[in-house]
């Protein structure tokens, strides 16, 4: 066997990363390209010492299969660099002769292979467990549920009981959908943690188009709703999707917590070249105990509203995190029965 034109062929071959000569216990050859991307060097204590301890066992099996010709296929192991974990897949072969020996494979970088898979599986999992959330918590719901409806037909000359009945349908069937709302809320902020597509927009304009389309509704809300800007037209980069999330869950939280007759307000200004932005209210005000968690997920300051509407604890955290991905902050004031200012300022395009 000649090692030099093993040597040549390797150099001319995409499919063949590295020679290692078993009588000098070292490499003769290890792709420039591969030693540069693993950020390694072809010492072999070095290459040893980068392979994760959970891995080396195996590898060594594999290699004493090897050497007695019992292995053919590919092996997958990991190495750490810097703390850092990367995933190779290795398939190897031994060349012998009377004289030498001399192990020839193909190394491969299969990181993103594997993290594609995790994921793939990850998320496998998820909506498996979700499936069996929802099967065994909505079944004991809806089989009441249909149990009156069944009551219900066979009663349907007794108002009294029609009307009992009827309430208690309504009661399990908002149990079911606050079951269903509860699962959409928790995967919100992991799902929702995608790129945002921002673009220049009159924050200005579509703020005042945001609250006038409230202020349509105004009498059925039973609120007062007022907007104003300074100055007029005010821009900024922002996710358009996103920002509407920000809004809706402001108000939704203000209404749970005011009254008939309460005042909803919106102001947007610039300040130090940001803009920003202040929604208030007149409601019944946030306890200063819990200011300071206000925005954590789950937090123990989520309350029913004010006609018992459950609350989950996420809408602010979920602001909070759309707020900072925009690059602004967020923070709020208020006192009990005198109502509650949110503030948020973003950068201001020009």
């Amino acid at each position: 066997m000649k090692i030099d034109s093993i040597l040549g062929a390797a150099n001319s071959s995409a499919n063949v990363s590295f020679v290692y000569d078993l009588n000098s216990n070292q490499f003769n050859y290890f792709d420039n390209e591969l030693e540069r991307r693993l950020n390694i060097k072809s010492e072999t204590d070095e290459v040893l010492s980068i392979i994760h301890q959970d891995d080396l066992r195996t590898l060594k099996q594999h290699f004493e299969q090897l050497l007695k010709g019992w292995f053919d296929g590919n092996i997958e192991f990991r190495i750490c660099i810097n703390k850092n974990i990367r995933w190779l897949r290795l398939t190897p072969f031994l060349l012998s002769d009377d004289n030498d020996r001399i192990i020839i494979g193909n190394l491969l970088d299969i990181t993103a292979e594997k993290e594609n898979f995790y994921s793939l599986e990850k998320f496998a999992n998820k909506k498996n467990s979700v499936l069996n959330m929802l099967s065994h918590d909505l079944r004991g719901p809806l089989e009441i549920a249909r149990m009156l409806a069944q009551s219900l037909e066979s009663n349907a000359t007794d108002p009294q009981m029609i009307k009992n009945q009827s309430q208690n349908l309504v009661k399990i069937l908002k149990q079911g959908l606050d079951i269903v709302n509860d699962l959409i809320q928790r995967e919100a902020t992991e799902t929702m943690r995608v790129e945002l597509v921002k673009k220049r927009i009159n924050l200005s304009v579509t703020l005042k188009e945001y609250m006038d389309e409230l202020k349509l509704s105004e009498q059925a809300l039973n609120r007062v709703i007022n907007f104003s800007s300074s100055p007029e037209n005010i821009y900024a980069d922002i996710d358009e999707a996103k920002f509407m999330q920000v809004l809706n869950n402001l108000v939704s939280n203000s209404l749970k917590f005011t009254r008939k007759g309460d005042k909803l307000t919106m102001t947007a200004k610039e300040a130090n070249g940001n803009v920003l932005i202040s929604f208030s209210d007149t409601g019944i005000g946030i306890p200063q105990k819990y200011h300071t968690e206000l925005f954590e997920k789950f937090t123990p300051a989520r309350r029913k509203g004010l006609d018992g509407e459950p609350s989950i604890g996420l809408g602010l955290s979920i602001i909070k995190d759309i707020i900072e991905w925009h690059g602004g902050r967020i923070w709020v004031e208020s006192e009990e029965n005198q109502g509650t200012t949110f503030h948020f300022e973003m950068p201001k395009s020009n």
